[in-house]
């Protein structure tokens, strides 16, 4: 199952998906987003709906409208560029802070040494 919500890396605004293992999975999720009624999905998508079906079991309203989908792809073609950006900010990130550490480390030492020798010390 995967979140699309709108603080993850890639989002619809709402919304998710899920993997299935198999034919039967995918056929009864179909059957659940849709309030569990009984007719094709693509019968509905083509504006033939049928006035008249069964439910065969209760569902839910699991479906993505146009315009969060179209949001979502385009996120997604973005993403290996900005999973890049992210990787180099990272690295030049901690790069930065290793030669904080040693430039305080060094200066650190550099005041105990003279303090422990009586040696001018100048910052």
């Amino acid at each position: 199952m995967f979140s699309f919500d709108p603080i993850k890396t890639i989002t619809c605004i709402d919304g998710g998906a899920l993997v299935v293992r198999s034919i039967e999975e995918q056929e009864r999720l179909h059957r659940l987003r849709l309030i569990g009624m009984g007719q094709p999905a693509e019968v509905m998508y083509q504006n033939r709906r049928a006035w008249t079906y069964d439910v065969v079991e209760p569902g839910y309203r699991y479906h993505l409208a146009n315009l969060h989908a179209a949001l979502g792809l385009e996120q997604a073609v973005r993403a290996a560029a900005k999973a890049a950006r992210d990787r180099d900010q990272a690295v030049r990130a901690a790069r930065h802070e290793a030669a904080q550490a040693r430039s305080t480390t060094t200066a650190s030492t550099a005041i105990f040494l003279a303090l422990q020798f009586n040696l001018p010390c100048y910052r």
